[in-house]
């Protein structure tokens, strides 16, 4: 029956081959220009469109580009050793440079040609075989393919930071950063040359872009002139913010600057705590300079993609202050390197949060500084420290900065006994420079709390939670103060933070993950939600879809309380896929085309007849998937003092260094669907509270499929085996039996689950089936899976 169920709902989801890309080469486009990009990931064939945030560009799919599979290149490396020994019987004493010739990839080239080898075939085999012999260069299956797009940018498209993703028959690919600009770019001209006379020359201003392979350096030459205020800025980290199989994570560039007699004259591997470097060089003399960029590592690969603003630019390094009152537009004072002006007037944002300071200004390159706001009122503190403790009153946001190295600030509250006061910095969340520390002392000088660094998962691209809170409730009426310094001893004109001091305002952040679902009509599928919580918030959060199309359905969109993330599903909508929105342009060319012709002699001239064998039919293109969706999701908790309300934050979960895991944020949470749907109703869970699970006992629960009571569904021939999808240890599935309108499925807890225990249970179901290899081998068993129901709230009671 449950088998009958599943597929009559559509729930076989996902492909097993998630569509996924690493990187975007070049990783932007100046405005008015059209650049051919490459897209590398993996399971990319059949794309149909590119997806990318914002208005003013569009964009053509061009070819797609995929290696040889292992038994083509076989057969063309075999048909070349078996040349190769032709030719030497019928010239035992070849001439060493006929040897040589014979090891290069233009008589390899042209050996193939003859083969019946397409072009295609042969540029993938040789590009292969340089990368099998190189010892320095790795094959990645995550980066194996590629796409090529046709990118053309209006005059008039927004500066800044879009989100590119690919539309693939099966579904969008995470997404990769693709930056556009103002200044004219030149892209690969670095890969030849290493000396001011050698290496390509480029005209300044301009953005450089390039990828580092293994060991790779590349070079700029250009001409700069005395008293010249030179800026090279990197884009690296912040193109690809973690690499899951590199140390320390990401791409971590080196920049260096010579004269023309190969001296070095200035030098960078990070901007302060930011790992992709820049530097300002003020030019002694005219003349011929050398730009030199590689890792500090000597590493490299495809997806190490670079973004060099060069040139007597605009950069701005500090801003003052960190942020503003929500509905009040504030001054903000610049700091940095050629700024035509020091000041600019920051328009109130929509809402509280932070956003990046190139979205008020896109005329200034900065090194992703942001700006925060924020609904308390808020003061400014004097720089130098005062003879006496600065007098706030709660609650209030101090905006400050430690000027000089070794200062502390110091900060006095009135508090009546019992009263809770938080007091919290935002320093490097805001790409400050500061590590700060708290102190609370009372009037006699005793210290009542102290925090250095701030305890939390990361998320985006922050490593580390240097910021830091205290908490404490007051004793005893009277005065206490509050000490703000820098663990490192640090100070100086950016060395700015925000300070919070007020009650405990409770409160919380939400991550849904990933960005994107991809899934067949009707189809159910996992996603995780992660609360950040704030000054001792612990109550339920729930969560449900804003203004969606009708057929999306979240189940288990609740995070109980006292637990920092849930597993829910969402469930699309029945019916076929219908043509996606963006024009897919023409159909993808494949590097590997459906046959190669067997040829009949070598290019050297020998009669022995060498076919090569073809290549199997191509899979026709499937159909679209269909238009991608932008799903908002928003929850809302209860507290003292009232409802709380806020989107969740569209993420995805990147590995770094083989080890840690970190929130992305993504600018949209999009759901598509492809493939045939079944037209049919959805499966349901029966009632909307949590199934009551004794510890050491069992419950059921109902699930439904509208539409079929009174009708007897029979079960199928083969029996699905359901499996609980990352339950708690000790929740198991008891079986499951026919119910008048569905089914109804039982679960068993061990009795050292604890009680009070809440979350929700996904399921996901197999089936055997036997398979006959066409080999003429033995049948063989194989396990399948067939979907996944919707979530199922449970509590463990007693």
């Amino acid at each position: 029956m449950l088998c009958g169920l599943w597929f009559a709902s559509g729930v076989a989801a996902l492909a097993q081959n998630e569509p996924r890309i690493g990187y975007a080469f070049p990783a932007g486009a100046q405005r008015g220009a059209t650049v051919e990009v490459t897209v590398g990931g993996q399971f990319l064939d059949a794309t149909q469109a590119a997806l990318i945030t914002g208005g003013g560009v569009n964009v053509t799919v061009g070819k797609y580009n995929r290696p040889l599979p292992q038994k083509r290149f076989n057969e063309l490396r075999d048909y070349l050793e078996e040349a190769r020994k032709k030719l030497a019987a019928a010239s035992p004493a070849p001439p060493p440079e006929e040897m040589r010739r014979m090891a290069g990839p233009e008589w390899a080239a042209g050996t193939l040609k003859v083969s019946g080898a397409t072009p295609d075939e042969i540029q993938a085999f040789l590009e292969m075989r340089k990368k099998r012999n190189d010892p320095k260069r790795q094959e990645n299956a995550q980066l194996s393919e590629s796409v090529t797009l046709k990118v053309a940018v209006a005059g008039d498209a927004a500066s800044g930071v879009r989100e590119l993703r690919l539309l693939t028959a099966s579904g969008a690919t995470n997404p990769v950063y693709f930056c556009i600009g103002d200044l004219n770019e030149t892209t690969g001209a670095g890969e030849t040359g290493r000396t001011a006379d050698t290496a390509a020359r480029v005209a300044l201003p301009a953005v450089l872009n390039g990828w580092i392979p293994p060991g790779g350096v590349h070079h700029y030459a250009f001409t700069a002139t005395h008293g010249m205020h030179l800026v090279i800025a990197v884009q690296a980290r912040s193109l690809t913010p973690f690499l899951a199989d590199a140390v320390p994570g990401w791409f971590q560039p080196a920049v260096s600057l010579q004269d023309a007699q190969g001296h070095e004259v200035a030098y960078a591997d990070h901007f302060r705590f930011n790992p992709d470097p820049a530097l300002c060089y003020d030019v002694p003399k005219d003349g011929v300079y050398l730009l030199e960029v590689r890792d500090t590592l000597y590493r490299g690969r495809e997806d190490f993609v670079y973004r060099i603003t060069a040139g007597q630019i605009p950069f701005v390094t500090d801003v003052f202050p960190l942020g503003a009152t929500l509905g009040k537009p504030v001054a903000v004072a610049l700091s940095g390197w050629n700024l035509t002006s020091t000041k600019m007037v920051v328009p109130s944002p929509p809402a509280e949060g932070v956003m990046p300071l190139a979205g008020f200004n896109g005329q200034y390159s900065a090194t992703g500084i942001s700006f925060a706001t924020d609904a308390l009122p808020e003061i400014t503190a004097p720089d130098a420290p005062a003879a006496r403790p600065l007098s706030v009153t709660p609650p209030v946001i101090v905006n400050g900065r430690i000027r000089a190295p070794g200062d502390v600030q110091v900060f006095s509250i009135a508090c009546r006994a019992g009263e809770k006061i938080v007091a919290e910095t935002y320093a490097r969340r805001l790409n400050s420079p500061l590590d700060t520390w708290l102190k609370v002392t009372d009037a006699a000088g005793r210290q009542i709390a102290f925090n250095d660094d701030l305890a939390g998962k990361a998320a985006g691209t922050q490593t580390e939670n240097v910021d830091s809170r205290v908490a404490f409730t007051a004793p005893v009426d009277g005065a206490y103060f509050i000490h703000l310094g820098d663990t490192q001893g640090q100070g100086g004109p950016g060395c700015a933070y925000r300070l919070r001091i007020s009650e405990p305002e409770p409160d919380f952040t939400l991550f849904i993950t990933p960005s994107c679902i991809n899934a067949r009509p009707g189809a159910t599928l996992p996603v995780a939600v992660y609360a950040v919580r704030k000054d001792g918030f612990d109550g339920d959060i729930r969560l449900a879809l804003k203004n969606a199309p009708p057929g999306f359905v979240l189940s288990g969109g609740w995070i109980p309380a006292g637990q920092d993330s849930v597993r829910a599903t969402l469930t699309v909508p029945q019916g076929a896929a219908s043509p996606a929105a963006p024009s897919p342009g023409p159909a993808p060319k494949a590097s590997t085309p459906p046959s190669a012709t067997p040829g009949t002699a070598a290019a050297t001239g020998t009669a022995a007849a060498m076919a090569a064998t073809a290549m199997p039919t191509a899979t026709p293109i499937p159909p679209p998937p269909s238009k991608p969706v932008a799903l908002v999701f928003e929850a809302q908790a209860i507290t003292a003092s009232g409802a709380i309300t806020h989107l969740a934050i569209p993420a995805d979960d990147r590995e770094q260094a083989f080890a840690y895991h970190h929130f992305v944020p993504a600018q949209q949470f999009l759901a598509v669907t492809f493939g045939a749907g079944r037209g049919r109703a959805p499966i349901a869970v029966a009632g909307s509270s949590p199934m009551q699970l004794p510890a050491g006992g069992g419950a059921q629960s109902i699930v439904s499929v509208p539409g079929i009571a009174g009708r007897r569904v029979p079960f199928a021939d083969v029996q699905p085996e359901l499996q609980l999808d990352g339950a708690p240890d000790g929740i198991t599935v008891a079986g499951f039996s026919p119910s008048p309108d569905g089914m109804v499925i039982s679960f068993k807890a061990g009795t050292n689950v604890k009680t009070g225990l809440k979350g929700n249970l996904i399921i996901e179901a197999f089936v055997e089936r036997t398979i006959t290899p066409v080999d003429g081998k033995p049948p063989v068993k194989r396990r399948f899976s067939i979907g996944f129901l919707p979530a199922i709230p449970f509590e463990i009671v007693k």
